[in-house]
């Protein structure tokens, strides 16, 4: 975040004594009319810890119809994620689209439940991790705007929402197996996302951006995400 905060200070103050150069833009809010100003192919890494789950409790059981049946039951409270991806962003000046994808690992922490006939139901704590991929779609609006020679600087709301799919390795304290089983996650998140580009040229540039939001649905609490990227004009 150091390049994003460096960028805007720089805004902020990069008029001399003999006032603003032309082409220097500061901070201001902006509402153009929505124009086709390019496309941004980024890296992402996203992330969150913490996370607090609302999905359905993964569940194995075993019975034969004849010996009594066995139950096991994940019950999840909590996972952080952390996750690699790619994506695209289509910029209208007014607003911009986005498309992300990614991969990446979790790990949270539960109670195994486990029914064993007429026995009463055994609770352990236990730990919980596995493999993560989904995709995000988002709408941002970069309403307050600066620029100052080749850099420029945004700051505004986005809103996003997405689908996160997680699969479970296996839990040494099951004694069936839980793992066997998935979970799928539909989620929102809204947050802030600040924003820097170094244009290379009238057709080119290269940008840097970090959000911090607060994600909801399925799984509730702050996520981040860190993106560079190189976008052009067509």
């Amino acid at each position: 975040m150091q390049p994003l905060v460096a960028a805007f200070v720089l805004l902020a103050g990069a008029q001399d004594e003999a006032g603003a150069r032309p082409g220097d833009e500061f901070l201001r809010v902006d509402v153009p009319r929505p124009r086709w100003k390019g496309l941004t192919l980024r890296a992402d890494a996203f992330g969150g810890s913490g996370l607090r789950m609302h999905v359905s409790d993964p569940t194995e059981i075993r019975n034969d119809g004849i010996t009594p049946e066995r139950r096991s039951t994940l019950r999840l409270d909590e996972k952080d994620v952390e996750a690699v991806g790619a994506g695209v962003v289509l910029d209208f000046d007014l607003f911009r689209l986005s498309l992300d994808v990614f991969v990446g690992d979790w790990e949270g922490k539960g109670r195994l439940t486990e029914v064993d006939g007429p026995n009463p139901p055994v609770v352990t704590a236990v730990e919980a991790e596995g493999e993560t991929w989904g995709l995000h779609v988002g709408l941002h609006w970069p309403g307050l705007r600066g620029r100052t020679g080749a850099f420029e600087a945004s700051l505004g709301p986005q809103l996003s929402v997405g689908w996160q799919h997680e699969e479970i390795d296996r839990i040494p304290a099951a004694s069936l197996p839980v793992h066997d089983d998935s979970i799928d996650e539909l989620v929102a998140r809204t947050g802030l996302r600040l924003g820097v580009r170094l244009h290379l040229g009238g057709e080119a540039w290269l940008s840097l951006e970090g959000e911090g939001a607060w994600q909801f649905g399925s799984s509730v609490g702050f996520v981040r995400e860190f993106s560079a990227g190189v976008g052009l004009r067509f």
